[in-house]
C-alpha cells in the first residue's frame, strides 16, 4: 500500500459538474485490487455553498464480502505571511489528550493537552510529531486556524473518527494541515489483521458510507 493510501495515485474520473459542484469517482480495478483486495465505488463530491466548500467522500461496497477500509484528507491551509503567532481553535474549551508517537508508531493517549483552553498554540506543538486526536474526546463544532483576533479558516466534519493536525514549519512553510480521518495511523499492538486495526471502517456488501467536511472562511471568535 502506498503511503497515505492508493487513491492519490489514481486519476479519478469526472462523473458530473456544474457551476457549483464537481463529482469525481473511482471504481476498483486491477491496480487497486493488487493493494486493496475489495471491490468498491468511491465518489469525491466538492460543492460551493455560500462562503463554504463542502467535501463529501462517499464509499460503497460493491463486492460480496465485508469490506474494511480507511479514508481521510490531507488538506493544507495557508497562513498569511505577516501572521506569526497562530493557534488551532476549537469552538469551546476542551479536555483531551493526543496519541503518543513512538518511532513513527502511535501508542496510548497522553494526558490533557488543552488545560482548560479552546485553542492550541503552534509553538512546539509538533514536537516530536503530528497531533493525532480521537474525535470522541473532542466536543467542538469545528477545528480552525487563526491568530489572537481572528480565525482564517474553520473545518467542520461528520462521520470521521480522528483529527490530525500537522505543519512542517510555519516559519519556513506558511501552511498547516487540518485533517479528518476515518481511520488511524499504525498503532502499537496491531496484530497485522486488517479488521483489528484501530479506527478501521467496515461496510457490508451493497452498503454505503458518507463522510463530510465543511471548510468555512467566515467563522467568528
Amino acid at each position: 500500500m502506498p503511503m497515505h493510501g492508493f487513491l492519490r495515485e489514481k486519476d479519478l474520473q469526472v462523473i458530473s459538474y456544474s457551476e457549483n459542484e464537481l463529482i469525481l469517482g473511482l471504481v476498483s480495478d486491477t491496480y487497486t485490487r493488487a493493494v486493496f483486495p475489495f471491490d468498491f465505488c468511491f465518489e469525491l463530491i466538492s460543492r460551493v455553498v455560500g462562503s463554504t466548500l463542502e467535501v463529501i467522500y462517499r464509499v460503497r461496497n460493491t463486492g460480496k464480502e465485508e469490506m474494511f477500509y480507511s479514508v481521510g484528507s490531507h488538506y493544507t491551509y495557508h497562513l498569511p505571511d505577516n501572521e506569526k503567532d497562530c493557534f488551532f481553535y476549537f469552538s469551546k474549551p476542551q479536555k483531551a489528550g493526543r496519541f503518543i508517537p513512538e518511532n513513527g508508531i502511535f501508542g496510548p493517549k497522553s494526558s490533557d493537552v488543552f488545560h482548560g483552553n479552546s485553542r492550541l498554540s503552534l509553538d512546539g506543538l509538533f514536537s516530536p510529531s503530528s497531533v493525532v486526536m480521537d474525535l470522541t474526546d473532542i466536543d467542538s463544532d469545528y477545528i480552525g486556524i487563526g491568530t489572537e483576533t481572528r480565525i482564517f479558516t474553520a473545518v467542520k466534519q461528520e462521520g470521521f473518527s480522528s483529527a490530525v493536525l500537522w505543519a512542517k514549519s510555519p516559519e519556513s512553510c506558511p501552511f498547516v494541515c487540518i485533517e479528518y480521518w476515518a481511520g488511524m495511523p499504525e498503532c502499537i499492538g496491531n496484530d497485522g489483521e486488517l479488521s483489528h486495526k484501530k479506527g478501521i471502517q467496515s461496510l457490508a456488501p451493497g452498503c454505503e458510507q458518507r463522510f463530510l467536511q465543511i471548510i468555512d472562511t467566515e467563522v467568528k471568535l
